[in-house]
């Protein structure tokens, strides 16, 4: 309800990318996390979340860019799963 994913293709390269777009009065202004502070809470690679790529800020927006990873959604494992491992 607050942000847009969005495919997109690399130009260089033609890597297929997945970009969440989140509007900063959303995201900002309603005691969130700042971007840079966002970026830092996982300073370790975890099994179930994708490294950023790419973070894009512009006057109105954020833009996050990951690798696209089809049927991928955290939010549909968890449902399916009810919780996840540590072990993984």
């Amino acid at each position: 309800s607050f942000s847009k994913t969005l495919l997109v293709r690399k130009k260089d390269s033609g890597e297929m990318l997945a970009m969440k777009v989140v509007a900063k009065n959303q995201r900002l202004g309603k005691g969130r996390l700042s971007t840079m502070k966002g970026m830092r809470i996982l300073p370790f690679p975890c099994p179930y979340l994708l490294p950023l790529r790419y973070v894009v800020e512009e006057n109105e927006k954020l833009c996050f860019v990951s690798e696209y990873v089809p049927n991928g959604e955290l939010f549909f494992h968890l449902q399916k799963t009810k919780t996840f491992s540590i072990d993984a």
